[in-house]
């Protein structure tokens, strides 16, 4: 019976949009799917598919299903009918197999299946939409008399499932793509074809890489190739010592020192402006008040007292946001101040260097022959007269 539980569709149990279709209901649960396959005949005829079609529709209904369309009819009697010849249809093969398949439903075996193990079973299935009150309903569709369905009425559902479990060959089939769940299983064919688009350009990709590496010249590379060669199958460089010229090496310098000349100059006038913002906080008051000191220490005194009552009567009266931004303001005025000094150095050092490449007699000064001595080094050049 578990292979029946895998071949009961649960998709078809669950709520799903409604179709145009048009179909003709049975007045009762017993149709005669056991006569639509009476004929000897080892194909199923047209007329054949259409009786079957019509009764698997009401089946469907019966047990809570929406109205299927014809395409998924079809796909449902090919899983039942597998070779195709509508023998799936016909009367069961022995009493035993539909007493197993009553004892699956029948779970106190007392003869007869109640809501409550239909309910029970629909749960095992998966379908976790069919209440309660739905069991009982299709209870109802099924025991006319009120007895509780036996054997004899479910025969005709016991036949359409218990035939599709008969032992065939198992095909591997890969799994659905995550992204494509959400469609259901009826979408087999499209996921295939997702399948195949992705393998046939990974194995496109891969080809053309082979193809790329078979035409491929060992004598070729893409980086260096002028500036390097092959020394036993190995890339080697060439010498990088004289790369640039004296020319080039001058143009270069010269525009180092542009660089640095722009940046100083225009860190000159951001410090300007920050000091022609914060002058008036420079500038102290003048002292009107004119005191006489007896000695030198008195009037020390006398002048820092002042000092602090002038600093302290200007700070009381300044809200502690404008103090905050004013410290912040005096902090990024030193700090530019600190870079120029750097940046005016690394200039003198720049033009040093430039004037020692260009031509000329030049020497050394010693430590004695400095009137000024300095850490950095000093030159001397030789004075020629100009034409």
């Amino acid at each position: 019976m578990k292979k029946l539980i895998k071949i009961l569709p649960t998709k078809l149990f669950k709520s799903q949009k409604k179709r145009s279709i048009t179909r003709s209901e049975n007045p009762s649960f017993g149709s005669s799917i056991t006569t639509s396959s009476s004929s000897s005949s080892n194909t199923v005829l047209p007329n054949t598919t259409t009786q079957l079609k019509e009764e698997l529709s009401a089946i469907l209904t019966r047990v809570g299903s929406d109205p299927l369309s014809e395409e998924e009819l079809i796909l449902l009697l090919n899983e039942v009918d597998v070779n195709g010849d509508a023998t799936a249809f016909g009367p069961p093969l022995c009493e035993g197999e539909l007493r197993d398949a009553f004892d699956f439903f029948d779970v106190d075996h007392n003869g007869k299946i109640t809501a409550e193990e239909l309910f029970n079973v629909f749960k095992m299935i998966g379908d976790s939409r069919c209440t309660l009150e739905d069991c009982r309903r299709m209870i109802r569709g099924v025991d006319k008399n009120g007895d509780g369905p036996i054997l004899d009425k479910i025969t005709t559902v016991v036949v359409l499932w218990k035939k599709n479990a008969i032992p065939r060959r198992t095909h591997k089939e890969r799994a659905q793509p995550q992204a494509r769940k959400k469609f259901g299983l009826l979408e087999k064919h499209k996921d295939y074809v997702v399948r195949a688009k992705a393998f046939h350009k990974k194995e496109q990709a891969l080809q053309k890489l082979k193809e790329k590496a078979a035409f491929r010249n060992p004598d070729e590379f893409y980086f260096k190739m002028v500036k390097s060669k092959t020394v036993d199958g190995v890339h080697r460089l060439e010498s990088q010592a004289n790369k640039y010229t004296q020319e080039e090496l001058m143009l270069m310098k010269t525009q180092d020192i542009g660089y640095i000349l722009q940046k100083v100059q225009s860190e000159k006038k951001k410090i300007e402006k920050l000091t022609a913002m914060l002058h008036s906080l420079d500038n102290q008051p003048s002292n009107k008040r004119v005191y006489y000191a007896e000695d030198r220490e008195e009037a020390e005194e006398l002048a820092s007292k002042a000092s602090e009552r002038s600093n302290l009567a200007a700070s009381e009266n300044l809200p502690s946001s404008i103090r905050r931004r004013t410290a912040t303001s005096y902090r990024e005025l030193e700090a530019r101040k600190s870079r120029v000094r750097d940046l005016e150095k690394l200039y003198m050092d720049m033009a040093m260097q430039k004037e020692l490449q260009k031509s000329g007699r030049k020497r050394k000064l010693r430590e004695e022959e400095l009137v000024n001595p300095t850490s950095k080094p000093v030159y001397k050049w030789r004075q020629e007269r100009k034409r």
